[in-house]
């Protein structure tokens, strides 16, 4: 097995995940669902602090019980117009006899601007912000760094959006620097990355313009 192993890690000079996952970076040149080629990656430092700065819960769970975290794999594509990139993010966790490996994978598209903190989490109650739209309140958690920013970003059309497309269960809209994202759980599979992706273009379709406009 070793002398296949070191070969491939000479010939290949960007192959730096183990070679069980070879084949994904394979995988992840092709063409899926019309979301163009993807491609693999170095994973990096700063990408892994904003995942934790984007999804503090996941952080803590990843670095309060010893076992670390990092990026596994990461895919940079285009797609509509927007760049976008996935990361599978990993950790260990203490389970009933043995650590488990626990593993997520964040999507993200690139935004014109650096913005706020914002949460819009389709699980009602716990929101640190009230729009006074009452069907919309109940249903969705808002966090908001900047309360401006984030009626900014939900105005009635878009709330309206958010209520009726049952996309917004599964996919959680955090924004954060540079960066709109939502994630799932599970390893990093290119050809799942086309819903993700769909939904937060079209929210940010949704947008209004001038948004992208302001300086925090």
């Amino acid at each position: 097995m070793l002398a296949i192993v070191l070969p491939l890690a000479v010939l290949g000079g960007v192959l730096f995940v183990p070679v069980r996952r070879i084949w994904r970076q394979d995988a992840a040149t092709k063409p899926w669902r019309g979301l163009g080629t993807w491609w693999p990656a170095q994973p990096e430092q700063g990408a892994l602090e904003w995942i934790r700065a984007t999804y503090p819960a996941g952080a803590s769970r990843a670095l309060g019980i010893g076992h670390g975290d990092r990026i596994t794999a990461t895919v940079y594509g285009q797609h509509r117009g927007y760049r976008v990139s996935a990361h599978e993010w990993e950790w260990r966790e203490l389970g009933a006899n043995r650590p488990r490996t626990v593993q997520r994978t964040v999507l993200a598209i690139e935004l014109p601007i650096s913005v706020p903190g914002l949460e819009i989490q389709r699980c009602g109650g716990g929101s640190d912000l009230v729009l006074g739209m009452p069907e919309f309140d109940s249903a969705f958690r808002v966090l908001a760094a900047d309360p401006g920013f984030a009626r900014a970003v939900l105005t009635p059309p878009v709330t309206r959006w958010l209520l009726t497309d049952p996309r917004a269960e599964y996919y959680p809209v955090r924004f954060l620097g540079a960066m709109v994202s939502t994630a799932e759980r599970g390893s990093l599979r290119t050809e799942s990355l086309g819903p993700p992706a769909d939904f937060l273009i079209e929210l940010l379709s949704r947008v209004p313009a001038q948004v992208w406009h302001r300086r925090v």
